[in-house]
């Protein structure tokens, strides 16, 4: 037999692989619920259940090979089991594969085991940034996911919010930059080489820097540091990351543009700079890290509010389905004591029937006996009259004998038939009350071996005595006669 565990895996088998409503639906309870992010159903019949998963395997579009993790199984009562586990659908391409978390209530039945609640969580891939767009919001740096399709064709995917709460653009301002050109805040030249590095990235890391601009025209310099991802939807995704290199100031820009400077003074600035961008970038990478700390705590704490949430649900319609079980206990229990009261009173008036058929029949019996036994004592008589008077007179005598012999066969005639009647009557006795008797009490053990209750076995007590009773006459009259045939012999 199947573990809860089994079961529930084969019930997606037979879903997402085989796609096979009718031998899904006979994993599923004929009243249950289906709950995922979309929907949440209660399936009361049957054919709801087959239209239902119907049109669920139709939207898959595809087959999926299941595959399950992280199982884990929790006995709520006797007869039911809550299981849970991490599935991975995995269809012909395995980068297009998804990732749910599923739950099922699964409840002994009389065959096996059915799913009266199934729970689904929302589906995601590997490269769904929902996951982790808010990991990455909380980066106290620049980042962009971008989507390359070669020949200088860059698209961003999506970025945080450091950019436009930097640069000084309104929310509005930024947001229509952006569906103009996604890297409009950057000089044209470092356009080109992000496009020109990330529109077609091979597999190592790339560094550029490039200078952002403000609104207010004040240029902020950054080395992106950039690396290829996964491909999807035949676009090449990369992750982008800006560390802030500091304000360049109108002053050092025009310091900088002048090269007929002196080069020791030159050297000098670039020094300093230098030290001073060391000190930003470790101050940063300080943030970074503590930034990353936080988020992971944040994504820890949210995790275990979801699991709370989850199990609160489980152990609701956990009382729920022990509330259905116990009331279908109940009626299944009020419907066998009504069946057992019926039969017990049917078993009770027959065998009362029998009872009277039986005493009858035996006075009958009685009564032919009693009338033949008279008449041969009759005759008797008369024979031993005639010889003691017609002993003088032989041929008379002869006659009379003759006479009377033949009135003898006529009684033993008489006897034999009704010796007859008596044994075709025993015959009837043995077949149509005994045996009947005998099969009542050989089921009895039968349906006491099902468990039943006080009253129950009451009743089968009753049937039990009644029909004792029975082959105690059967056996009575059948032993009765016997001594009066050895009698008559």
């Amino acid at each position: 037999m199947q573990t809860p565990i089994e079961f529930a895996k084969n019930f997606l088998v037979q879903v997402y692989t085989k796609q096979d409503v009718t031998a899904a639906m006979a994993c599923l309870a004929p009243d249950m619920i289906w709950v995922t992010p979309e929907k949440s159903v209660h399936l009361k019949d049957q054919k709801e259940i087959y239209e239902f998963l119907k049109d669920e395997i139709q939207s898959a579009g595809q087959k999926y090979y299941v595959d399950v993790s992280n199982m884990m199984s929790d006995p709520s009562a006797d007869t039911i089991r809550v299981v849970s586990f991490d599935v991975s659908l995995v269809p012909v391409d395995p980068k297009w594969t998804q990732y749910v978390r599923t739950s099922f209530v699964i409840r002994t039945a009389k065959d096996g085991y059915e799913i009266p609640f199934f729970h689904m969580s929302h589906r995601f891939s590997l490269s769904d940034p929902v996951p982790f767009r808010t990991f990455i919001e909380y980066i106290p740096e620049p980042v962009m996911v971008v989507r390359g399709h070669g020949a200088m064709d860059l698209r961003l995917a999506f970025q945080n919010s450091w950019f436009r709460n930097h640069l000084g653009y309104t929310e509005k301002e930024f947001d229509h930059d952006t569906r103009k050109d996604a890297f409009f805040m950057f000089r044209p030249a470092d356009r080109d080489a992000l496009r020109t590095a990330f529109s077609d990235p091979g597999t190592d890391a790339v560094s550029l820097r490039v200078c952002a601009k403000q609104k207010s025209g004040a240029d902020f310099a950054f080395e992106v540091t950039g690396q290829y991802a996964f491909e999807e939807d035949e676009a090449k995704i990369s992750y982008l990351v800006f560390h802030e290199l500091g304000t360049v100031l109108a002053e050092e820009q025009a310091a900088v543009e002048q090269a007929v400077r002196p080069l020791q003074e030159t050297i000098r600035e670039l020094t300093e700079q230098a030290d001073t961008l060391r000190q930003k970038v470790a101050a940063a990478e300080d943030e970074r890290k503590a930034a990353v700390e936080q988020a992971k705590t944040e994504a820890a704490e949210r995790l275990d509010r979801v699991r709370e949430d989850s199990a609160s649900r489980i152990a609701m319609e956990r009382s729920k389905a022990d509330k259905i079980a116990a009331a279908a206990k109940k009626e299944q229990e009020r419907r066998l004591s009504e069946q057992a009261a019926s039969f017990a009173t049917e078993r009770e008036q027959k065998a009362e029937a029998a009872e009277a058929a039986l005493r009858a029949a035996k006075e009958k019996a009685d009564r032919e006996y009693a009338r033949l036994k008279a008449e041969r004592d009759g005759a008797v008589r008369r024979l031993t009259r005639e010889r003691d008077t017609l002993s003088g007179k032989q041929e008379e005598a002869e006659a009379t004998i003759v006479s009377l012999q033949r009135q003898v066969k006529a009684s033993e005639e008489e006897a034999r038939k009704a010796e007859e009647g008596r044994r075709e009557f025993l015959v009837r006795m043995q077949g149509d009350l005994r045996r009947p008797s005998e099969a009542v009490l050989s089921l009895l053990p039968q349906i006491e071996a099902g468990g039943l209750d006080d009253g129950q076995q009451d009743a089968v007590e009753k049937i039990r005595e009644a029909a004792g009773i029975m082959l105690g006459m059967v056996d009575s009259l059948l032993h009765a006669a016997q001594l009066d045939n050895h009698e008559r012999k």
